[in-house]
């Protein structure tokens, strides 16, 4: 048996991860289409009446869905039809941008100048297709996800000896398929497997020869190139799918087990957090850590909307309101651990090593271990709601449309305006106080702060505000699920902005006794984590209904958007008016 010449172990997580395949078309198809031959739009619109609009092929009708469209298949290079020419059902393949090698590879199903396509100005152009019979099936991926699903593990065998025959084909050929993926491998009506679309197919003609097309990278070798086009470019592909099959013939569950994105997320953080522990005591720290803070902020913002999502889909409405302040209550916890534990943590450091770079080293290989030990955890142990299933059918085609079509929806939504205004402007006090509140404790009484230490911050922002922040969260939780968010919405609108009041205090006061500053913080605090559950049950009812965990990342994004505006301001302000009459 041939082995790639960069030869890897084999991982099962890169295996039918769809996201990998999602992200990368969503990446690349705004450059595509800047190459198109032709789009798809232009396509279907010649086929909706193709009479006299082919050369060779005659009169075919194209195969419509019960809305009455045209059947399509879309990739990232072209889109395919199902046709019927004479007695006979075709795959008629259209191409939206410049392929090479496609004579060579299709021989005399390439049909030159076959079919004729409108443009926009009423005139058109005859243009290459190629033809081929119809396979009638479903495909590789599509049954594996079906089998998976229901826990078949006789099919899911009978599928691993299936594709270990056509692999034995495969390797013993002198030519390649160059995209081999369980979505270009179809399951016939005989329960044979087939190979389909070939664009990117090594024949021993090319030989010698710069790859035109690398195939999908989420199946593909990590270190392939251009260079390496040669019949043994499957031999990753081939092995990658072979073990995921034999895999889960023996545990079905390992597929809903690997194929999570929030477990990445976690991955990247610690990663990230790592990165920027070994970066500071270097002399290029700054830059470095900027760019470490943004796969960061990229990662937590992906893995909020993940978790989020995925407490959407398995909880009740009347459990998801209990649930904001369990929510509310660990997220506080992690805030205490971050913000208060490790930063008197580091302060402690700083003091007893004197060496500021290694204290905070230290404080940032913990948070990226804890990480790490979280995405163990959400990996290999956490259960999956029942409602939490990929999609069986996955296209540029779908994605866009459904992209779209999503966003568009949350914008139809009734009072989407008053509604839009209320996530921007809840927590508009808040959002400003709390861009100062750190300033504030830092700065030292002669420009009107508090001048605190570290580990006094650390203590009273950090760990008592955050024990104010639990409690108000727990006990709105169980305000709102008793008596729901109708009766609760201005008690807690109230509440999230009046106790800004007690920073009014602090900043004409400057108390020098700790426990005043407590005591402020924690009232403060209380009534953020008591009004803030009324805004998160807000954002879960208003994003309920189809699309709810899209609607509800697009809800997070105007939160996000209504903290980050007043936000800005609020720096200028205080510098032009001082700390006392900016609160």
């Amino acid at each position: 048996m041939r082995r790639h010449r960069k030869s890897v172990p084999v991982r099962f997580s890169s295996i039918l991860q769809v996201e990998s395949l999602r992200f990368s078309t969503c990446f690349y198809l705004p450059f595509i289409l800047l190459s198109m031959l032709h789009s798809i739009r232009q396509f279907i619109e010649a086929l909706q009446d193709p009479y006299g609009l082919t050369r060779t092929l005659g009169e075919i009708e194209v195969c419509r869905s019960s809305d009455g469209d045209p059947l399509r298949w879309v990739g990232n290079s072209a889109v395919v039809f199902k046709i019927r020419c004479g007695s006979r059902y075709k795959m008629l393949k259209c191409y939206t941008r410049p392929m090479e090698h496609l004579e060579a590879i299709y021989q005399e199903k390439l049909l030159r100048q076959e079919l004729y396509v409108w443009q926009a100005d009423g005139q058109g152009e005859w243009c290459d297709v190629v033809v081929d019979d119809w396979i009638e099936g479903i495909t590789l991926y599509e049954s594996v996800m079906r089998s998976a699903d229901s826990g078949d593990k006789a099919h899911l065998s009978n599928l691993a000896r299936q594709f270990d025959r056509l692999a034995l084909e495969l390797l013993e050929s002198d030519w390649a398929h160059g995209d081999l993926k369980p979505e270009n491998i179809l399951l016939d009506e005989s329960g044979t497997l087939r190979p389909v679309d070939f664009d990117a197919m090594f024949l021993p003609v090319f030989a010698g020869e710069k790859s035109p097309e690398l195939g999908t990278a989420a199946y593909q070798h990590p270190g392939r190139t251009a260079e390496d086009f040669d019949a043994s470019i499957d031999d990753y592909s081939i092995a990658t799918i072979s073990t995921t099959l034999h895999a889960l013939a023996l545990e079905p569950g390992l597929l809903a087990r690997y194929n999570r994105g929030e477990g990445t997320m976690q991955l990247l953080i610690g990663a990230g957090l790592a990165g920027v522990a070994f970066t500071i005591p270097t002399t290029f720290f700054f830059q470095a850590s900027l760019a470490v803070f943004w796969l960061l902020a990229f990662s937590s913002a992906t893995h909020d909307i993940a978790a989020d999502g995925f407490y959407m889909l398995a909880l009740d409405s009347h459990e998801q309101a209990f649930f904001v302040g369990i929510r509310s209550t660990f997220y506080r916890i992690a805030i205490i651990a971050g913000q208060g534990v490790l930063v008197m943590f580091a302060g402690f450091l700083e003091n007893s090593t004197g060496n500021i770079p290694l204290a905070w080293s230290v404080t940032f290989f913990i948070l990226g271990g804890l990480f790490l030990a979280l995405f163990l955890y959400h990996r290999y142990i956490l259960p999956l709601p029942k409602g939490d299933k990929p999609s069986a059918t996955v296209t540029p085609s779908t994605i866009l449309k459904e992209f779209f079509a999503t966003f568009a929806s949350f914008f139809k939504k009734k009072q989407a305006f008053v509604a839009i205004l209320f996530m921007l402007l809840y927590r508009f006090p808040e959002a400003q106080l709390a861009k100062l509140v750190t300033p504030f404790l830092v700065d030292p009484r002669e420009v009107g702060g508090l001048g605190l230490s570290t580990a006094e911050i650390g203590l009273v922002y950090g760990t008592i505000g955050t024990i104010g922040l639990t409690l108000g969260g727990i006990l709105g939780g169980i305000a709102a699920s008793a008596g729901g968010l109708k009766k609760w919405i201005w008690p807690m609108a109230l509440a999230i902005s009046l106790p800004d009041a007690v920073f009014i205090y602090l900043s004409s006061a400057l108390p020098d006794n700790l426990w005043i500053v407590n005591i402020c913080v924690f009232i403060e605090q209380f009534g953020y984590g008591f009004g803030f559950t009324a805004y998160m049950l807000y954002l879960i009812y208003y994003s309920d209904g189809e699309h709810k965990t899209a609607h509800y990342a697009i809800c997070t994004a105007f939160m996000a958007l209504g903290l980050m505006l007043p936000g800005m301001a609020a720096g200028w302000l205080q510098e032009q008016m001082g700390y006392e009459n900016f609160f």
